[in-house]
């Protein structure tokens, strides 16, 4: 019956090797090893202790699909070698349908199988990986020395095989420049073994990956872009540097008054080029603040510096002057800021004070003394007769407020007897300024000594 059983399982090993075309015969040593080819069925029959070799070739990198059937009983284990004969890959099969996928570069190499007992039959099929650059044996492209030089802004093809878990490539960059890696693994395992790594042109490692659409800045120069398989994942993959030239635009924060701004060139990507202050406009200073008044209109030049004391320039303000600016007042200048700088205004006021007068006498009397004056009665309000034993005015002064523009003498008693004084006198007018009345005077008169009785 058993014997009855066994030629039973031969007959459908040989039907199906006759379906699928005429088996070949295993080597039992690498030397021996029965050559196959793609699409062809082989198979025979494992026994205790013997290896089985097959030698096949790839025409380019790419996947084997092994499909087939075996008695596998406990666990038979297949190996793959390449041509110098070291183990690329193996498998322990543990069902008897068979069906194992090994990524491979192009090349030449061994299957055996071994640790089993038993009939088997089995076929091989191919896809081309369609890499941008071929790579034989371990690989080609798998240090800083060879990598692959490549293009931004471009989809490169690729694979990670069971004997290259490693791909260099080289890219440069012609200024400073923020990219984008984009890369996908065909099996979708991007995201948990496949690796992206940037090196600088000395080697040293900058970035690391595991995602797509990782952003880096980085300066001009030569760089590595390495895909690293992690010795897990095996299978194709595509991936592409993309570059985003930076387009800066300045972004202006406009200064005003007691508050810097600032010009940030920054790119639409986020990225800044660096800031440039603009300081503060803080003094407005007038050619002339002090007039004396002769009936004309007055207009004194402005000058606008910043927190550093440096002017700014005329192109960024207009100026304008209250109206009138003849008549004996306080008036004001206005700086308006425009343009895409500055902001906001600065206001400084100018007197026109009216006409000084001239002490004509002064004589002394009993603990006092009297003083007379020129008259001015155009643009005037009154008088401000001061007194002083200091000729400098410095110290002791005193003043007496005269309201009247006609009065033109005026007596000053209560005073230390046998004295030496120091009097002069000045003209005013009451003019309205920010909602208040406030006294302009003119000059003071050249003081004129008198002494006490």
């Amino acid at each position: 019956m058993k014997k009855k059983i066994k030629w039973i399982v031969m007959l459908a090993l040989c039907l199906g090797m006759l379906f699928h075309g005429e088996a070949s015969a295993a080597g039992s040593t690498m030397d021996t090893a029965q050559a196959i080819s793609f699409g062809s069925s082989f198979g025979g029959t494992l026994g205790k202790n013997t290896e089985d070799y097959y030698k096949f070739t790839l025409p380019s990198s790419g996947r084997i699909l092994i499909t087939g059937s075996a008695q596998v009983g406990y666990g038979w284990y297949l190996n793959i070698y390449d041509e110098q004969r070291k183990e690329t890959s193996w498998r322990k099969l543990e069902k008897d349908s068979i069906g194992e996928t090994i990524d491979l570069t192009k090349g030449t190499y061994y299957l055996c199988l071994s640790d089993g007992e038993g009939d088997y039959t089995m076929q091989m099929s191919f896809t081309d990986a369609g890499e941008s650059f071929g790579e034989t044996g371990r690989g080609t492209n798998n240090s800083l020395f060879d990598a692959d030089n490549i293009s931004l802004n471009r989809i490169y093809k690729g694979q990670m095989a069971c004997n290259d878990l490693l791909d260099f490539y080289k890219f440069t960059l012609s200024s400073a420049s923020k990219i984008s890696i984009q890369m996908s693994a065909a099996d979708g395992h991007q995201n948990v073994t496949l690796c992206g790594i940037i090196y600088d042109e000395r080697g040293n490692k900058l970035f690391e990956t595991y995602h797509n659409n990782s952003e880096y800045e980085l300066q001009k120069g030569t760089y590595y872009f390495v895909i690293d398989g992690n010795e897990f994942y095996t299978g194709n993959y595509t991936f592409k540097i993309a570059a985003h030239n930076h387009a800066y635009k300045d972004i202006v924060t406009k200064a005003k008054p007691k508050k810097n701004g600032k010009i940030v060139r920054k790119c639409s990507c986020g990225v800044t080029a660096g800031t440039t202050t603009i300081y503060a406009p803080t003094t407005l200073s007038l050619s002339t603040a002090r007039y004396t008044y002769n009936g004309k209109v007055k207009k004194p030049a402005v000058r606008v510096t910043d927190t550093k004391g440096k002017a700014i320039s005329a192109s960024n303000y207009t100026v304008s002057y209250s109206k009138g600016r003849k008549d004996v007042g306080r008036y004001t200048v206005k700086v308006a800021f425009k343009g895409s700088r500055y902001s906001g205004s600065l206001s400084k006021t100018f007197d026109i004070a009216p006409k000084a007068v001239t002490v004509s006498k002064a004589a002394g009397s009993t603990r006092g003394f009297s003083v007379r004056w020129s008259k001015n009665t155009r643009q005037t309000t009154g008088y401000q007769v001061q007194y002083s034993t200091d000729r400098k005015f410095k110290k002791g002064c005193k003043a007496v407020t005269i309201g009247k523009n006609r009065t033109t003498f005026r007596k000053i008693s209560k005073l230390k007897a046998k004295k030496r004084y120091y009097v002069r006198v000045r003209t005013y007018k009451n003019v309205r300024s920010g909602g208040k009345t406030v006294k302009i005077y003119s000059g003071w008169s050249k003081a004129r000594a008198v002494k006490t009785k």
